[in-house]
């Protein structure tokens, strides 16, 4: 699998692909920047800093970046015509899509220290109260934490999606909707329930520290969520076929021989 993941990586440094990640986690830093230049009623601290990147990674942003990723990657071997060579090795179809969703969670944990590093730079340019090592270091777990289990909630959708051509579109729209969901439930008491925020809850990001109650239904919901995406993933098949018409059948001609 390692050398899969080698292989995968490889290909994306000739895509510009990479720098979808880079720049959702950098719209992530630009909009807590702006919440504590703006916000002057707040006395803003790193963690608050961080609580709000982690916030913004898990409403909108980071769900559709890893269910693209992945959807891309996957097209990419259809649009080049690389499929149908890459499966009579033989190389299963599952197989195919396992190395490329091991290789969606090492760019989130890539893409989640390029986030916490951009994240301490602004930190120490507001000059927040806070900046230490040891905070800091643990601000970089919660943050790295939060986008895998963000990761694990959307993979039923990049699992699922990633079988059909194009369908990687279809699964960014619905990872936007589903993210931005979040919010609502949220706030009527539907996180522990809710993939998405089920992560945060976990960690006690979500205000007080949570109940037992509420860490199992978060983990009930979050590990049934991963299950469901593996699931997927080991019966995963190019459905690209399936969806294809097929060709009408021409009728046939009776030719009449004169006697």
């Amino acid at each position: 699998m390692l050398s899969w993941i080698s292989l995968e990586l490889t290909k994306l440094r000739r895509t510009s692909l990479l720098w979808v990640g880079v720049a959702a986690g950098l719209l992530a830093i630009l909009v807590s920047f702006y919440l504590a230049a703006a916000d002057r009623m707040t006395q803003y601290t790193v963690d608050i800093f961080m609580g709000n990147l982690i916030a913004n990674n898990q409403s909108s942003l980071f769900p559709f970046v890893a269910v693209l990723t992945v959807g891309r990657m996957m097209e990419a071997e259809r649009t080049a015509h690389t499929l149908p060579g890459v499966l009579t090795v033989p190389v299963r179809f599952s197989t195919l899509l396992a190395a490329k969703l091991a290789t969606g969670a090492v760019l989130t944990a890539g893409y989640s220290a390029v986030q916490w590093v951009l994240g301490v730079v602004c930190c120490v340019g507001l000059a927040l109260p806070g900046v230490e090592l040891l905070p800091l270091l643990g601000d970089l777990a919660r943050l790295l934490a939060n986008n895998l289990c963000l990761y694990a909630a959307v993979l039923p959708v990049t699992a699922l999606t990633a079988q059909f051509a194009g369908g990687h579109v279809a699964g960014t729209v619905f990872a936007v909707v589903y993210s931005f969901c979040s919010i609502p439930l949220s706030g009527h008491g539907f996180a522990a329930f809710y993939p998405i925020s089920a992560g945060s809850v976990l960690m006690g990001l979500d205000g007080p520290a949570p109940t037992a109650a509420q860490c199992l239904c978060a983990g009930v919901s979050l590990g049934g969520t991963l299950l469901l995406g593996l699931l997927f993933t080991v019966t995963a098949r190019d459905r690209t076929e399936e969806r294809q018409p097929k060709p009408p059948q021409q009728s046939r001609k009776h030719l009449f021989h004169p006697a």
